[in-house]
């Protein structure tokens, strides 16, 4: 008999074998398993129309909470490189280094790491950088961002 963690059975019960305690795949496992598997079987359009109604809320806009790596990322447990611009939306806390050809950051956000930039860095009102921030180009800053690092950049902008 298999059953989830957090089962609970009242009165009892009689098993003849052996009973096993799992935690079911995450729905986030289940779903992206599901995908392999339509693309593996070459179903396609199937694919594509359960990406389509994932990715649209009540309105029909597309949400903003899809993580999307773009071709040659390179995500490790110390760093995250892209060669393309990079947002990172409202409230997220990131551990590591973040490298990109443009980066933004929205408002509330905390990077346990550096920021690099090959470009422009913007980074919005009450978010925290815990290390240093190097661009190219302009470093934009909210007034209300912490930086517990070093700044380099042609030019930094507070406003």
């Amino acid at each position: 008999m298999d059953i989830g963690d957090d089962v609970k059975i009242d009165g009892g019960f009689e098993s003849k074998g052996w009973i096993v305690i799992r935690n079911p795949p995450p729905i986030v496992v289940f779903i992206i398993l599901y995908l392999m598997t339509l693309l593996k079987l070459g179903r396609g359009e199937e694919f594509e129309k359960i990406l389509d109604e994932l990715s649209e809320d009540d309105t029909g806009d597309t949400l903003k909470r899809i993580f999307i790596c773009p071709e040659s990322t390179f995500i490790d447990a110390q760093k995250l490189s892209v060669k393309t611009p990079i947002e990172i939306g409202e409230a997220c806390n990131i551990i590591g280094t973040i490298e990109a050809d443009d980066i933004k950051i929205e408002k509330e956000t905390t990077i346990l790491g550096g920021i690099e930039s090959n470009n422009d860095v913007e980074i919005a009102k009450n978010s925290e950088i815990h290390g240093d921030v190097h661009a190219r180009g302009r470093v934009t800053l909210d007034r209300d961002v912490r930086i517990l690092g070093k700044i380099r950049a042609k030019e930094i902008v507070i406003r």
